[in-house]
């Protein structure tokens, strides 16, 4: 359990450090699958860990942000309409084709 009894404070630290966890899943998969040769050239390098924590650290802020951002922005708010709760559910008349004349002409 998280130490902070405020809910919103919790909520985004929650959906902060679900987004960090996307984030260096993905770091660790553009680095499996050497996207644009980067595993070869950080691993290739005589300090391989300043490039790594750049890579990870990247990649977890914006991840983070992300998710977080998008966690708020999908919060109720109170000024928010109540959803529909349904209607009269009243029959629709359609009524019957009427023809229409239609004159083809030639184009040109």
């Amino acid at each position: 359990m998280l130490p902070f009894r405020d809910r919103l404070v919790r909520f985004i630290i929650v959906n902060l450090l679900i987004g960090m966890a996307f984030g260096v899943a993905f770091a660790g998969l553009v680095l499996w699958f050497d996207v644009a040769g980067l595993q070869r050239l950080i691993f290739s390098s005589s300090s391989p860990i300043p490039a790594l924590a750049l890579l990870f650290g990247s990649f977890m802020i914006t991840f983070g942000s992300i998710v977080c951002g998008t966690a708020i922005m999908l919060l109720p708010s109170d000024d928010d309409p109540p959803p529909p709760r349904g209607g009269k559910k009243a029959k629709i008349r359609i009524g019957k084709a009427a023809p229409a004349r239609v004159v083809a002409g030639r184009q040109g």
